[in-house]
């Protein structure tokens, strides 16, 4: 099975600076994102840096010791995936386990809650249009 090769983006948000690293955090991926890990240092300023490590699927022996670099550094690693924790964990990172997959219970309270929105939409649209039509035929048919 083929690496996938590492990629990365830069946020520079006003309340941190977050790196998201997607595929194999190894080689000269890994010596890439440290050098754009030390540049990024010099306009952080007071805010936190955050490096989201959740697609990182895969760290050789160079990605595992800059995880463990930015985690002394106080450097938040961010994963949410099994693979990721694991890696992040393995660093020293100090971070809760990935939540328990419940993306199918949350997108159907949210689905019942968008039907039952827009139920009551309908039902007030066709309040409305029923009476203003009461309103036309009595200002209309009062002779007929």
């Amino acid at each position: 099975m083929k690496t996938q090769a590492l990629e990365y983006y830069m946020h520079d948000e006003p309340d941190a600076f977050r790196f998201e690293l997607s595929g194999s955090l190894s080689g000269d991926g890994a010596r890439s994102v440290f050098q754009a890990w030390r540049t990024a240092l010099s306009i952080l300023g007071r805010r936190p840096m955050i490096v989201d490590i959740s697609f990182v699927d895969e760290a050789d022996q160079r990605g595992s010791a800059l995880l463990r670099f930015w985690h002394r550094q106080g450097t938040r690693i961010v994963a949410t995936s099994a693979a990721s924790y694991t890696l992040a964990a393995a660093a020293g990172a100090a971070i809760p386990a990935p939540a328990e997959d419940t993306s199918a219970a949350s997108a159907s309270a949210q689905k019942t809650a968008l039907k039952s929105l827009l139920l009551r939409a309908c039902a007030a649209w066709n309040a409305a249009c029923l009476s203003r039509t009461r309103k036309f035929q009595n200002a209309n048919y009062k002779g007929v």
